[in-house]
């Protein structure tokens, strides 16, 4: 069965609908977590192109080319196209994937050392425009950001300063305040929603982080919960402004290739749309619960139950 649905019309800014026709936007917003380190972007990357071993319907995108990976993190896609093409078999086409890789401009920012600098902001929304002019030609578009992490701390940087100043010789204290942590929150808001559009999918890439509270359990010990890596309440602000979250788990065990019945070097991988965070359990509505199972393999599968729009790339 082939998924493939290529039109990339925007949606109008004001639909009448009943209950039976309504429809939220046929592109999915999406926040997939992990652990650090267990292959994330070559994860989601692979996916997205519909290259892994046990996709059978292709990608998500119409191309490679309609991808676009927005990096921030040190070696974001190091090893990326080694490792689908070698591995996955996937053709060498897909080295025509668009990187933009703003992390030297990431960097900087923890180089700063006023109270503010806008330079990673406005890079940031420079190319986020020009990934939007890119994906106003047709076909079936994907925005990856790799990763929130890294783009919510630089944020941090940018609008807080340094941890300390050094003046005739002295150390003062950081130029943060209380007031600039609302100003986090709304610049993240202000990103996201400018960068979540109708028109392409948006899927962003975040860790998983554990908090501590100040309550105790039975045993006296402090109380933790699993968030996502953002400090202040960004952690719970922005996952409420995705359609759905999801948590990437890897298995130590190796695909077995079906011809030669020999197991591969690609460990199996898979998407749980029910993740148990402490920002809520919005990932449990909007179809979630009636059409996705605990563990979906494929992220065009997944995409397609969801009628969320398809490219079929490689079909």
């Amino acid at each position: 069965m082939l998924y493939i649905q290529q039109q990339n019309e925007v949606a109008p800014m004001k639909q009448e609908q009943t209950l039976d026709s309504y429809e939220s936007s046929t592109y999915g917003k999406e926040l997939f977590v992990a652990k650090a380190k267990i292959g994330k972007t070559v994860t989601l990357i692979g996916n997205i192109l519909g290259v892994m071993p046990w996709q059978e319907h292709g990608g998500i995108v119409d191309t490679p080319s309609s991808l676009h990976v927005l990096t921030f993190d040190a070696a974001a896609a190091d090893g990326v196209r080694e490792f689908l093409v070698n591995e996955c078999g996937a053709p060498k086409e897909i080295g025509k994937v668009h990187i933009e890789n703003l992390q030297r401009v990431a960097e900087k920012a923890f180089a700063g050392r006023g109270d503010y600098d806008g330079l990673f902001l406005d890079t940031v929304y420079d190319t986020i425009r020009k990934i939007q002019d890119r994906t106003a030609k047709p076909g079936v578009h994907v925005v990856l950001v790799s990763s929130l992490t890294m783009l919510a701390k630089a944020v941090l940087r940018s609008v807080s300063g340094p941890a300390f100043l050094m003046k005739d010789g002295k150390m003062w204290k950081s130029p943060m305040d209380q007031n600039k942590w609302g100003l986090l929150k709304q610049i993240m808001t202000e990103l996201q929603w400018s960068t979540q559009q109708d028109n392409y999918h948006t899927i962003w890439e975040g860790h998983h982080g554990e908090k501590t509270v100040k309550e105790t359990d039975g045993a006296g010990n402090p109380k933790t919960f699993d968030t996502i890596q953002i400090d202040g309440s960004t952690a719970r602000s922005f996952p409420a402004q995705v359609e759905r979250v999801w948590e990437i788990h890897r298995s130590p065990m190796k695909y077995v290739d079906p011809k030669t019945k020999k197991p591969t070097k690609v460990c199996l991988v898979h998407f749980d749309p029910f993740p148990t965070f402490d920002f809520g359990d919005q990932q449990s509505g909007r179809k979630v619960s009636s059409r996705l199972e605990a563990k979906e393999p494929c992220l065009t599968t997944a995409f397609h139950k969801l009628d969320l729009k398809i490219g079929g790339w490689g079909t």
